[in-house]
């Protein structure tokens, strides 16, 4: 047969002082909360409004060349082609 070997002692682990704790949970929380308030902003400005076949386009604005805005709401009652591009 083998021999046998003795199992090591495991070293005694350190108790952690409370305020280390206080701090490591403070952390935590501050951070989950960070995160969640981030998220959620960036949720709710996310959220656009959204066009429905037979119902009215969503009023916007653009900015022409020569500075004037124009407003979707202008136009109503006429037909609006509108081509979106770029250039670069």
């Amino acid at each position: 047969m083998g021999k046998r070997r003795l199992a090591k002692a495991r070293p005694k682990a350190r108790p952690q002082s409370k305020e280390n704790k206080w701090i490591v949970w403070g952390g935590l929380t501050f951070a989950v909360v960070l995160i969640g308030g981030l998220l959620t902003y960036s949720f709710i400005q996310a959220i656009p409004q959204k066009a429905v076949t037979g119902k009215p386009a969503p009023d916007f604005t653009l900015r022409l060349f020569n500075g004037q805005d124009v407003r979707l709401s202008s136009f109503r009652g006429r037909p609006v082609f509108l081509n979106f591009w770029a250039s670069t």
